[in-house]
């Protein structure tokens, strides 16, 4: 895994530009001192990213403000979504250039074509303002998919090149406890599900760190069909749920490491968080089973696995769900 790189739903949502930013004085120029983390997988690739934005003040103090960081465009023949750290009126501006080249192209679709297209761009926008880039800089995870050819790839900027998304990257606030904490949760043998949970854990452990880094948490799942904004219901739902497994996983672990306790206290110990664990995951997909029925089951979609495969699910007169968490559906 590479290491100290500089910079750093419930269902699917309909694809829509950002507005971009018009010209700001220099002094108040905004800056996404974020945190994006992105996981690959052989199913596909998370990203996650924080919506917190910093903007300096003339009395020399900071504002801070929400923003959606990870910004889709969709064409006919493909789907982009761009998310950076750095100056923020230069990622916007890059943005809208983007999508119009991206728009505009005419020859035939593949993820080779439109890497060429936004590398272009790049580069010619970096030309255009290299002052402004000298002074700010930014960072960008570019993610394509191309419906039509089942391909799709994240890039990371080198300055005005590309180049393919390493095993798990950070981009943006740049600590140690980030990079060691992404090291440790990424496997190469981890589920695209895996690997949601991983970048958004990132994410948690970033906001609990940092001022600089604030929710509500932006998700895209990036696959060969396609780039799914995940709903921010379902996100909340696992940042809950991996505090709360968090804390008592904490325990276990010191247990286990604990040499001084009887290796059958151990067992017992084990077996309390066994159960403790099994129930917390009933929990919460029965959370995740009210958000698919809170919309129309017949009619969902989604870019992961969020429920098991064979689950009973019976509905009450009132249309509320019911899950049958043992096999046969008879404890």
């Amino acid at each position: 895994m590479q290491h100290k790189i500089d910079g750093i739903g419930q269902g699917l949502q309909p694809f829509g530009a950002e507005v971009g930013a018009g010209h700001r004085p220099r002094h108040s120029r905004s800056k996404r001192v974020t945190l994006i983390a992105a996981f690959r997988t052989k199913e596909g690739i998370a990203i996650c990213a924080d919506s917190q934005e910093t903007v300096p003040r003339d009395d020399g103090y900071e504002d801070r403000r929400t923003v959606q960081k990870i910004a889709p465009i969709t064409t006919d023949k493909y789907q982009v979504v761009i998310a950076g750290s750095g100056d923020a009126a230069l990622i916007e501006g890059f943005i809208i250039l983007a999508e119009r080249r991206i728009k505009a192209d005419t020859d035939p679709a593949s993820i080779k074509r439109v890497l060429t297209v936004i590398e272009d761009e790049l580069g010619k926008f970096y030309v255009r303002h290299s002052e402004e880039i000298t002074a700010y800089s930014i960072k960008l995870f570019i993610a394509a998919a191309c419906l039509t050819t089942k391909e799709y790839e994240v890039w990371v900027t080198e300055n005005q090149y590309l180049r393919p998304l390493r095993d798990a990257e950070l981009i943006g606030y740049d600590a140690t406890m980030y990079w060691v904490t992404t090291e440790r949760l990424y496997q190469k043998d981890m589920t695209l599900s895996q690997a949601v949970l991983a970048s958004v854990y990132v994410m948690v452990v970033g906001e609990e760190s940092s001022n600089y880094i604030k929710g509500p948490f932006s998700l895209a799942v990036v696959r060969e069909n396609g780039i799914w904004m995940e709903d921010s219901g379902y996100i909340d739902t696992l940042q809950n749920n991996l505090k709360e497994f968090e804390a008592y996983a904490s325990q276990i672990l010191l247990a286990c490491a604990d040499s001084s306790i009887h290796s059958s206290a151990l067992q017992a110990a084990i077996e309390r968080y066994a159960k403790i664990a099994r129930t917390i995951h009933e929990k919460h997909i029965d959370l995740i089973a009210n958000q698919i029925f809170e919309k129309d089951p017949r009619t969902f979609m989604s870019s992961i696995p969020k429920l098991p495969l064979g689950l009973l699910i019976e509905l009450s007169p009132d249309g509320k769900p019911r899950v049958r968490h043992d096999v046969n559906g008879i404890e």
